[in-house]
């Protein structure tokens, strides 16, 4: 079985972009528009889901937050994050703990970072 992933991002054209990326790698990708409704969907999966690509600056709850409660329903989620914010703190506190890619990007630095990340943590993806 293909593995999932969730997309979350509160733009829709980008979500769409990296569901699309993702698809086209082999996963069955997921979609939520905030960090409450990617909460959700990770709690209530009937497949659990490794993989998160998450916005990190989004309005309620943002892609940080969404990554520390996501820990509390797996240890096993792995996450990367995308940002238009390139220059500033919580950026760099971020990257330090998480793969970071920033907007704009293209579809084979999504996958570079995506696979580095499964492979670290052993889930691997499709073709690994």
């Amino acid at each position: 079985m293909a593995p999932v992933a969730l997309v979350v991002d509160d733009d829709a054209a980008v979500r769409h972009f990296v569901a699309m990326v993702l698809k086209s790698a082999g996963f069955l990708v997921v979609e939520a528009a905030n960090g409450a409704a990617a909460l959700l969907a990770l709690a209530t999966a009937k497949v659990p889901i490794r993989l998160v690509v998450s916005d990190i600056c989004m309005e309620g709850l943002d892609g940080i937050s969404l990554s520390e409660k996501a820990a509390e329903i797996s240890s096993d989620i792995r996450f990367v994050f995308m940002t238009g914010f390139a220059d500033n703190e919580r950026l760099v506190s971020v990257s330090s703990r998480f793969p970071v890619i920033t907007k704009p990007f293209v579809a084979e630095a999504l996958l570079s970072c995506v696979r580095l990340v499964l492979a670290a943590s052993n889930t691997h993806g499709p073709g690994e």
